[in-house]
């Protein structure tokens, strides 16, 4: 089949978190999750070394604490779960934090999964769109209104 995009929108604590480690997994190719904190970063991380059997050192995180290139990037399915505020920041970065954001925007993703959808702000939102290369875009929420 044919990957699709879209939004999901289920109540708090119905499983969205599930749903999206899920699409990845069944996708089957590299993963970007974006969320909206550190917190919730920590979160997701855990969550997909529940729920899959994904080694742990395929799951990426990069917030301004941990950062961690990804090894063999060009053959290497993983999942890299960052921050908005991350990848939509446009000022100057260290030289760490921009090598991997170089990586992320020259690799292809088979998902991206932008959790908590209608809190991304409409200029991160233009930015990642830009710049990101991905086959399949999923949106999560509780509440679809925009705040």
């Amino acid at each position: 089949g044919v990957a699709k995009s879209g939004i999901v929108v289920l109540p708090c604590g119905a499983g969205k978190t599930l749903v999206g480690i899920a699409a990845c997994c069944r996708v089957g190719r590299r993963a970007l999750v974006l969320t909206t904190t550190a917190v919730a970063v920590d979160q997701w991380r855990r969550q997909f070394q529940l729920f899959t059997t994904m080694p742990p050192e395929d799951v990426y995180v990069l917030t301004a604490e941990s950062k961690r290139p990804i090894e063999d990037a060009e053959r290497r399915a993983c999942v890299v779960i960052s921050t908005y505020s991350m990848l939509g920041f446009s000022g100057r970065r260290g030289a760490e934090t921009e090598f991997i954001l170089q990586q992320i925007q020259q690799l292809e993703w088979g998902t991206l999964v932008v959790d908590e959808v209608q809190v991304m702000p409409a200029r991160t939102f233009r930015t990642v769109a830009t710049t990101i290369k991905n086959h399949c875009c999923l949106g999560l929420t509780a509440t679809l209104v925009r705040e």
